[in-house]
């Protein structure tokens, strides 16, 4: 069984590297994206910003040559994630994950989110009054 999915084809505006579609909200920052393009190729894409008009996509490729009305968007994964394994130790890679050292690709352990579980806010030393506050 296959799951629909759903595609916004309302892209309004595109500017260099950005598209602007109109009306898609229900997108989540960091979201990744894929690009269906009208010569049936897909770019990638990252959602970098959400308001109640638009949501601004930053495409990884070429936006050269796109058609606003023959170009939708899907999503991919709710947030940006990468495969990880020991196996990364002392490896080069570039933006997307993927190697530049000359080595085969990796067998990822797991997928984690690029942009890291939520810290702490302040380490429990640096409560206010303590020696080591600054407030």
């Amino acid at each position: 069984m296959q799951l629909s999915t759903k595609r916004y084809t309302s892209i309004n505006y595109i500017s260099g590297p950005l598209l602007f579609v109109e009306g898609a909200r229900d997108l989540s920052y960091g979201a990744i994206v894929d690009i269906h393009v009208q010569d049936g190729s897909t770019r990638g894409g990252q959602v970098i910003e959400v308001s109640d008009r638009n949501a601004v996509v930053q495409v990884f490729e070429e936006t050269r040559g796109m058609d606003l009305a023959k170009t939708s968007l899907s999503l991919r994964e709710d947030v940006a994630r990468i495969g990880v394994s020991k196996e990364m130790i002392g490896r080069r890679f570039n933006g997307l994950g993927d190697p530049i050292d000359g080595l085969p690709p990796i067998i990822p352990e797991k997928r984690l989110p690029i942009l890291g579980a939520p810290g702490r806010s302040r380490p429990s030393s640096s409560r206010p009054g303590s020696p080591r506050s600054m407030s």
